[in-house]
Order: structure tokens, then C-alpha cells, then sequence
């Protein structure tokens, strides 16, 4: 017998049944509301975006706690945004003639961001995985007096983004409905076709960590209903024949 080979294991896990509305917006200001909640404790826990910048670096265990948070709270607002880009109803997006850039004459004003006034920070959120690319520069070792500590912009500019996704989700919704459309399209097209899905949302009491945790109780209701309606939305694609 392996001495070092852990004997105990978790024992199974079946969640409890959850009863889904009929209509995913009935529970979409309840969602909103929940990730909210979520936003402010990250917030208490591990500072606001402009605190952390200031501490320019922390611990690595503070930043990979914090980081857990962050990554939970971003897949519960991504189903929130699927949820709610497939319950609208756009007209397509006519196809326009191409014109000059004219944004440098209109203005000659620079939109500027200051690293203390986190409203002025550039942010993007994405909600398909970003391309990996190749990189032929040589990654270099960090530092022997950094390797226990890590840099806290990353996390504080993902966490001024979750504030911005959260107090106005409809942009970043319609954006990712055209996105939807455009898919579609293309997927009609495709000779292979492509299944859109959910990233599994496997939660378990004795496994799972501290941020899984904090977002469970919306992942209950947000995860099956984004599952739902990403179902119906490709059901032509599901149903053999």
C-alpha cells in the first residue's frame, strides 16, 4: 500500500432539484441582484479595483484566492448575458458601405485613463475563449525576490469589469446576440456544424473551492436555464435528421 497516496475520498454528491421558471427573465433581476451581492464581497475581501492598485503587488495565495473569486463571478455573468441575449429580439444588421475614419477630425480629444480612476480603464469582456497564439519571444523565469509575490492590476481590471458587466448587462447582451446572429450565419453555411455549449458546472461540498462556493446559489438557476436556452436556440442543429 502506497503510504503516500491519499485513502479518503469525498463521498457522492447528488444536488437537490431545482425548479426552473418557464420564463428565464422572471429570475434575471434576482440574478443581477445575486451577482451584485457577489461583486461587493469580492470587494470587501480582497479591495476595490483602485485599492489593489495601489498595493501594486500582493502574496500569491491572496492573489490565487482572489482570482478564484473573479473567474466564478465571470462564468455566473456569462450565462446571465446568454440568458438574456437569447431572449431578445433584434432586426438583422443590414449590411452598410464601408466609410472613411473620420473619428480623429470629428474630435481631437484623446480618451485618457489614469491607473487610480478605475471608470477611465480600457476593458473588454469576453465571452468566447480568446485564441491561443504562438509566441517565439523566450519566456523569461521571474524573479527569486518576486516568486512569492504576484501583480494585482490583472485582477483589479477584472474586477472594474464585472462592476461595469453587472450594473449594465444589456450592452454586453445585445453585443453578444449580434454575435449569435453572425455565428449562426456561419454555421448554416459550414459544411461541420458547431454546437454551442455551457462550460460544465461540476459543484461539489468537499471539492469544490471557496469562490465556487460564493457563486452557488446563482449557478443553481443561471447555469440550466443558459443550458436551456442555448438547447432551443440550436435545436435544428440537435435533432437528428
Amino acid at each position: 500500500m502506497n503510504r503516500y497516496k491519499p485513502t479518503w475520498e469525498p463521498p457522492p454528491y447528488t444536488p437537490a432539484p431545482v425548479e426552473l421558471p418557464d420564463n428565464p427573465m422572471d429570475v434575471m433581476v434576482q440574478l443581477r441582484e445575486f451577482a451584485a451581492r457577489v461583486w461587493g464581497e469580492i470587494c470587501g475581501l480582497f479591495g476595490a479595483p483602485n485599492e489593489l492598485v495601489e498595493q501594486v503587488i500582493q502574496t500569491r495565495p491572496f492573489m490565487r484566492q482572489a482570482r478564484d473569486w473573479v473567474i466564478n463571478l465571470e462564468m455566473l455573468m456569462k450565462r446571465i448575458i446568454i440568458i438574456l441575449a437569447l431572449s431578445m429580439k433584434l432586426p438583422p444588421v443590414r449590411p452598410c458601405k464601408p466609410r472613411p475614419d473620420t473619428r480623429w477630425q470629428e474630435s481631437s480629444r484623446i480618451r485618457r485613463s489614469h491607473w487610480r480612476q478605475p471608470e477611465t480603464w480600457k476593458v473588454s469582456f469576453r465571452m468566447m475563449p480568446q485564441r491561443q497564439r504562438e509566441r517565439d519571444d523566450v519566456v523569461r523565469p521571474p524573479s527569486a525576490s518576486l516568486k512569492h509575490l504576484a501583480r494585482t492590476y490583472g485582477v483589479a481590471r477584472r474586477i472594474e469589469t464585472l462592476r461595469r458587466v453587472i450594473s449594465n448587462t444589456k450592452p454586453f447582451a445585445v453585443r453578444f446576440a449580434r454575435s449569435l446572429a453572425r455565428f449562426k450565419a456561419r454555421n448554416d453555411r459550414a459544411n461541420a456544424k458547431t454546437v454551442l455549449a455551457p462550460r460544465p458546472w461540476d459543484f461539489h461540498p468537499h471539492l469544490s473551492s471557496v469562490g465556487e462556493f460564493g457563486v452557488h446559489d446563482g449557478m443553481v438557476l443561471a447555469h440550466p436555464l443558459a443550458a436551456r436556452s442555448l438547447h432551443i436556440w440550436q435545436q435544428d442543429l440537435l435533432e437528428p435528421g
